[in-house]
């Protein structure tokens, strides 16, 4: 076994220590500074009802809501001390490790995915941010996400097929009552049929699920187009990252067409004239 396998095998586990550690640095010493006016206001603000909330969100601030109301609950379930309003942040800059995980992974494989974990574990700028009761790791944990769900899309093969069709086929296979003629290109198939058991067991036997894999395109779609809504309920400035992910995907689609020019019967007309 080479030693790019060793480290394939072994990289979840490596990942999750790295995450376990990142989550230990952003909920050490937590409470050790003391809060500062924006957190005060974070707390003051997620403490009252959410039509209340609402409207002084509406008169004197200028950020999105989705931080304040995910905080209001988190508040009323397990208390309002600076500890407990800042280890929701700290939750989300833990989280967003093994997403920069995922993506760096999918970009460049495992090597690249541990380092850019390691490098977030270890950021002295997310720990910081982590650690305050605001929502700048939200922030970066919704738009981590959507990062990946683009990242999926734009190097999945399957990427091309209609919005849509892979939900309906996984649909039809699922809820087909017995097993489908054999056909041995088809991506959904059975393992065996249902068997005579009792009316769950069969039921379950009856309706098998698929890998995830199969309909990971249209789940891609579906994570780009809500995490980016999130993000955008999350920071005022958020509308930036939209726009940034949306010019980046038109200037590699502008990239591709230059680099394939010769395959475009647009870019060949002008070479009709030339001797």
């Amino acid at each position: 076994m080479n030693e790019e396998a060793d480290i394939e095998e072994f990289a979840p586990w490596l990942a999750l220590a790295v995450t376990l550690m990142g989550g230990f640095l952003r909920v050490f010493l937590l409470t050790d500074k003391g809060m500062w006016l924006d957190e005060t206001f974070s707390v003051w603000l997620a403490n009252k009802s959410v039509p209340d909330m609402l409207q002084w969100i509406v008169k004197i601030d200028q950020h999105p809501p989705l931080y304040y109301l995910l905080l209001h609950y988190w508040l009323a379930r397990y208390g309002d001390t600076p500890y407990d309003a800042r280890l929701l942040s700290a939750l989300f800059g833990t989280l967003t490790i093994p997403i920069i995980y995922l993506i760096g992974k999918r970009i460049s494989g495992v090597v690249v995915g541990l380092s850019a974990a390691v490098f977030l574990c270890f950021s002295t700028f997310n720990i910081y941010y982590a650690q305050e009761a605001r929502m700048y790791t939200l922030l970066t944990f919704n738009a981590a996400v959507s990062i990946y769900a683009l990242v999926t899309l734009l190097t999945g093969p399957r990427s091309v097929s209609p919005i849509g069709s892979q939900f309906r086929e996984y649909l039809h296979t699922w809820r087909t009552l017995g097993p489908p003629a054999p056909d041995p290109k088809g991506e959904f198939s059975y393992k065996e049929e249902a068997r005579a058991q009792n009316r769950w067991i069969s039921w379950i036997y009856r309706h098998r699920w698929s890998p995830i894999q199969a309909i990971e395109a249209d789940l891609a779609w579906v994570l780009f187009i809500l995490f980016s809504a999130l993000t955008l309920l999350t920071h005022n400035t958020a509308v930036f990252f939209s726009l940034a992910a949306n010019v980046f995907v038109l200037g590699l689609m502008l990239f591709k067409m230059v680099r394939d020019w010769k395959h475009y019967p647009l870019f060949k007309l002008p070479l009709l004239g030339t001797g």
